[in-house]
Protein backbone atom coordinates (compact mmCIF):
# COMPACT_ATOMS: atom_id res chain seq x y z
CA UNK A 1 0.00 0.00 0.00
CA UNK A 2 2.85 2.58 0.81
CA UNK A 3 4.54 1.52 -2.35
CA UNK A 4 1.09 2.21 -4.39
CA UNK A 5 0.84 5.74 -2.45
CA UNK A 6 4.12 6.98 -3.00
CA UNK A 7 3.59 6.08 -6.96
CA UNK A 8 0.54 7.69 -7.28
CA UNK A 9 1.70 11.29 -5.75
CA UNK A 10 4.97 11.02 -7.36
CA UNK A 11 3.69 10.30 -11.23
CA UNK A 12 2.34 13.37 -11.63
CA UNK A 13 5.05 15.33 -9.27
CA UNK A 14 7.84 14.33 -11.58
CA UNK A 15 6.08 16.54 -14.62
CA UNK A 16 5.49 19.39 -12.68
CA UNK A 17 8.42 20.05 -10.57
CA UNK A 18 11.65 18.12 -11.64
CA UNK A 19 11.24 18.98 -15.65
CA UNK A 20 10.56 15.28 -16.26
CA UNK A 21 8.64 14.31 -18.66
CA UNK A 22 7.47 17.54 -20.20
CA UNK A 23 6.11 15.70 -23.08
CA UNK A 24 3.46 13.91 -21.02
CA UNK A 25 1.73 17.61 -20.78
CA UNK A 26 1.30 18.15 -24.39
CA UNK A 27 -0.22 14.56 -25.00
CA UNK A 28 -2.90 15.27 -22.01
CA UNK A 29 -3.48 18.55 -23.93
CA UNK A 30 -2.03 20.80 -21.06
CA UNK A 31 0.15 23.77 -21.28
CA UNK A 32 3.74 22.84 -19.88
CA UNK A 33 3.98 26.00 -18.08
CA UNK A 34 0.30 24.62 -16.41
CA UNK A 35 -1.56 28.47 -17.71
CA UNK A 36 1.51 30.31 -16.13
CA UNK A 37 1.67 28.43 -12.91
CA UNK A 38 5.28 27.55 -12.78
CA UNK A 39 6.01 31.51 -14.00
CA UNK A 40 4.41 32.27 -10.79
CA UNK A 41 6.33 29.76 -8.36
CA UNK A 42 9.66 31.42 -10.03
CA UNK A 43 8.45 35.20 -9.78
CA UNK A 44 7.23 34.05 -5.93
CA UNK A 45 10.31 32.80 -4.98
CA UNK A 46 12.38 35.38 -6.20
CA UNK A 47 10.65 37.45 -3.54
CA UNK A 48 12.60 38.77 -0.29
CA UNK A 49 11.10 37.22 2.35
CA UNK A 50 12.06 35.49 5.67
CA UNK A 51 13.16 31.94 4.82
CA UNK A 52 12.46 30.74 8.13
CA UNK A 53 9.23 32.23 9.42
CA UNK A 54 8.03 33.35 5.74
CA UNK A 55 5.60 36.64 5.30
CA UNK A 56 3.12 35.80 8.17
CA UNK A 57 0.18 34.07 7.88
CA UNK A 58 -1.98 34.38 5.01
CA UNK A 59 0.38 38.29 4.61
CA UNK A 60 2.56 36.99 1.29
CA UNK A 61 -0.46 38.48 -1.39
CA UNK A 62 -0.89 41.59 0.40
CA UNK A 63 -0.56 44.60 -1.93
CA UNK A 64 -0.39 42.34 -4.81
CA UNK A 65 3.55 41.45 -4.97
CA UNK A 66 3.34 39.76 -8.29
CA UNK A 67 0.59 42.26 -9.71
CA UNK A 68 1.53 45.14 -12.79
CA UNK A 69 2.72 45.29 -16.17
CA UNK A 70 6.22 44.29 -14.82
CA UNK A 71 5.31 40.39 -14.55
CA UNK A 72 3.57 39.93 -18.03
CA UNK A 73 -0.09 40.00 -16.66
CA UNK A 74 -2.94 42.33 -16.25
CA UNK A 75 -4.66 39.65 -13.88
CA UNK A 76 -4.52 39.68 -10.02
CA UNK A 77 -2.46 36.99 -8.67
CA UNK A 78 -3.85 36.32 -4.91
CA UNK A 79 -2.35 32.15 -4.86
CA UNK A 80 0.65 30.39 -5.29
CA UNK A 81 -1.47 28.18 -7.21
CA UNK A 82 0.54 25.39 -5.27
CA UNK A 83 -0.25 24.46 -1.47
CA UNK A 84 3.20 23.55 -0.47
CA UNK A 85 4.47 26.77 -2.12
CA UNK A 86 1.40 28.31 -0.46
CA UNK A 87 2.18 27.23 3.02
CA UNK A 88 6.13 28.50 2.42
CA UNK A 89 5.39 31.50 1.37
CA UNK A 90 3.44 32.60 4.65
CA UNK A 91 5.29 30.67 7.30
CA UNK A 92 8.45 30.17 5.74
CA UNK A 93 10.20 26.56 6.46
CA UNK A 94 8.49 26.78 10.31
CA UNK A 95 4.85 26.00 7.93
CA UNK A 96 6.97 23.69 5.85
CA UNK A 97 7.56 21.22 8.61
CA UNK A 98 4.46 21.73 10.42
CA UNK A 99 2.91 20.44 7.03
CA UNK A 100 5.18 17.79 7.11
CA UNK A 101 4.22 16.22 10.35
CA UNK A 102 0.29 16.61 9.55
CA UNK A 103 0.69 14.79 6.24
CA UNK A 104 3.10 11.89 8.17
CA UNK A 105 0.77 11.73 10.80
CA UNK A 106 -2.16 11.92 8.87
CA UNK A 107 -1.06 9.04 6.76
CA UNK A 108 -0.55 6.84 9.70
CA UNK A 109 -3.97 7.64 11.11
CA UNK A 110 -4.92 6.37 7.65
CA UNK A 111 -3.27 3.33 7.20
CA UNK A 112 -4.51 2.74 10.53
CA UNK A 113 -8.24 2.65 9.92
CA UNK A 114 -7.43 1.03 6.76
CA UNK A 115 -6.43 -2.23 8.73
CA UNK A 116 -9.19 -2.34 11.07
CA UNK A 117 -11.76 -0.82 8.50
CA UNK A 118 -10.92 -1.42 4.95
CA UNK A 119 -14.31 0.63 3.96
CA UNK A 120 -13.58 3.38 5.67
CA UNK A 121 -10.45 3.48 5.40
CA UNK A 122 -10.17 3.61 1.55
CA UNK A 123 -12.65 6.68 1.69
CA UNK A 124 -10.35 8.44 4.26
CA UNK A 125 -6.91 7.31 1.93
CA UNK A 126 -9.28 8.47 -1.29
CA UNK A 127 -9.70 12.19 0.48
CA UNK A 128 -6.08 12.37 1.78
CA UNK A 129 -4.50 11.32 -1.69
CA UNK A 130 -6.80 13.82 -3.53
CA UNK A 131 -6.00 16.27 -0.99
CA UNK A 132 -2.14 16.08 -1.23
CA UNK A 133 -2.44 16.03 -5.47
CA UNK A 134 -4.42 18.90 -5.58
CA UNK A 135 -2.13 20.89 -3.85
CA UNK A 136 -0.15 20.70 -6.67
CA UNK A 137 -1.00 23.20 -8.60
CA UNK A 138 -4.00 24.64 -5.99
CA UNK A 139 -3.81 26.06 -2.91
CA UNK A 140 -5.41 23.87 -1.20
CA UNK A 141 -3.57 23.99 2.57
CA UNK A 142 -5.56 26.91 3.40
CA UNK A 143 -7.53 28.22 6.24
CA UNK A 144 -11.35 26.77 5.54
CA UNK A 145 -10.75 25.85 2.29
CA UNK A 146 -13.02 22.89 1.43
CA UNK A 147 -10.17 20.60 0.38
CA UNK A 148 -8.00 21.54 3.42
CA UNK A 149 -10.92 20.53 5.65
CA UNK A 150 -11.81 16.93 3.88
CA UNK A 151 -8.04 16.71 4.00
CA UNK A 152 -7.89 17.33 7.88
CA UNK A 153 -11.13 15.16 8.60
CA UNK A 154 -9.37 12.33 6.57
CA UNK A 155 -6.13 12.39 8.52
CA UNK A 156 -7.55 13.23 11.43
CA UNK A 157 -7.36 10.16 14.24
CA UNK A 158 -10.41 7.72 14.49
CA UNK A 159 -11.97 8.37 17.87
CA UNK A 160 -13.27 5.02 17.92
CA UNK A 161 -9.92 3.24 17.22
CA UNK A 162 -8.91 0.19 19.49
CA UNK A 163 -7.02 0.39 22.24
CA UNK A 164 -4.90 -2.50 23.79
CA UNK A 165 -6.70 -4.32 26.76
CA UNK A 166 -4.04 -4.89 29.04
CA UNK A 167 -3.63 -8.83 29.96
CA UNK A 168 -4.51 -8.05 34.04
CA UNK A 169 -7.82 -6.67 33.24
CA UNK A 170 -9.17 -8.98 31.06
CA UNK A 171 -8.67 -11.75 33.06
CA UNK A 172 -9.95 -9.63 36.08
CA UNK A 173 -13.26 -9.38 33.86
CA UNK A 174 -13.30 -13.40 32.73
CA UNK A 175 -13.37 -13.79 36.20
CA UNK A 176 -15.87 -11.49 37.13
CA UNK A 177 -18.22 -13.03 34.31
CA UNK A 178 -17.40 -16.68 35.92
CA UNK A 179 -18.14 -15.44 39.50
CA UNK A 180 -21.75 -13.72 38.20
CA UNK A 181 -22.09 -16.62 35.79
CA UNK A 182 -21.98 -18.99 39.26
CA UNK A 183 -23.78 -16.40 41.53
CA UNK A 184 -26.97 -16.51 38.80
CA UNK A 185 -26.91 -20.10 38.77
CA UNK A 186 -26.77 -20.18 42.37
CA UNK A 187 -30.23 -18.41 42.70
CA UNK A 188 -32.00 -20.13 40.30
CA UNK A 189 -31.21 -23.74 41.99
CA UNK A 190 -32.50 -21.96 45.42
CA UNK A 191 -35.63 -20.57 43.76
CA UNK A 192 -36.39 -23.75 42.46
CA UNK A 193 -36.26 -25.37 45.29
CA UNK A 194 -38.49 -22.98 47.21
CA UNK A 195 -40.93 -23.57 44.27
CA UNK A 196 -41.58 -27.20 44.84
CA UNK A 197 -42.69 -27.68 47.89
CA UNK A 198 -45.65 -25.08 46.88
CA UNK A 199 -45.74 -26.97 44.08
CA UNK A 200 -46.21 -30.05 45.71
CA UNK A 201 -49.06 -29.05 47.95
CA UNK A 202 -51.30 -27.35 45.46
CA UNK A 203 -50.99 -30.59 43.84
CA UNK A 204 -52.46 -32.12 47.11
CA UNK A 205 -54.91 -29.52 47.89
CA UNK A 206 -56.52 -30.43 43.95
CA UNK A 207 -56.47 -34.11 44.08
CA UNK A 208 -57.88 -33.71 47.52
Amino acid sequence: MNILVATVLAVPALPLFLDTGTGLLGTVGRDATLTGRTEIWKQALAKDTSPILGAGFESFWLGGPLDGRGYGRSWHVNEAHNGYLEVYLNLGWVGAVLLAVVIVTGYRNVIDLLRRDSEAGRLRLAYFVVGLMYSYTEAGFRMMGLVWICFLLAAARDSMAETAVPEWHTAEAGAYRSSETAGYKSLSTRFVSSTLPVQKSRRGIVRG
